[in-house]
């Protein structure tokens, strides 16, 4: 399941979920007493357009290096989501000196190795879950349901 069409969009739906709440509790304890819950609102809007931003970014880079893996490699495996991280994480970070690149490169490859091992563990789960049942031989088909 390519990133680009399924998983892009459940990452898209836990990054917005998770920078409403956080910038959501960061404007209520920012607010004053009586004015917290519109506070809160007023903060994740503010917010929304760099968290969108930001999002992009980091999905396009994304996107962008898991096709290069997959054309270099000529394969269709985990490590391309993984080794695509490693290098986004990066490339994303590099402004911010050679520890915190090596730093954010490493965190973002062991985000996706995880999200690729669940996804894995899952599609195991579920295909046990689908196996077609074998009829004990002796035994009887049922008979279907009579019509009334």
């Amino acid at each position: 399941m390519p990133l680009t069409t399924f998983g892009a969009r459940r990452l898209t739906v836990f990054k917005v979920i998770g920078g409403c709440v956080w910038h959501g509790i960061k404007g209520f304890r920012n607010s004053p007493i009586g004015e917290r819950g519109s506070g809160a609102v007023l903060a994740i809007k503010a917010r929304a357009p760099v968290v969108g931003g930001n999002f992009g970014v980091w999905g396009g880079l994304l996107s962008f290096y898991d096709c290069g893996i997959k054309h270099i490699r000529k394969r269709e495996d985990p490590w391309n989501a993984i080794i695509a991280g490693f290098f986004t994480g990066g490339s994303i970070a590099i402004r911010g000196g050679w520890k915190h690149t090596r730093n954010s490169a490493i965190t973002c490859a062991c985000v996706l190795g995880v999200f690729e091992g669940v996804g894995m563990m899952f599609q195991r789960w579920i295909a046990t879950q689908n196996k077609p049942m074998a009829i004990p031989e002796g035994a009887e088909m049922p008979s279907p349901p009579l019509a009334a």
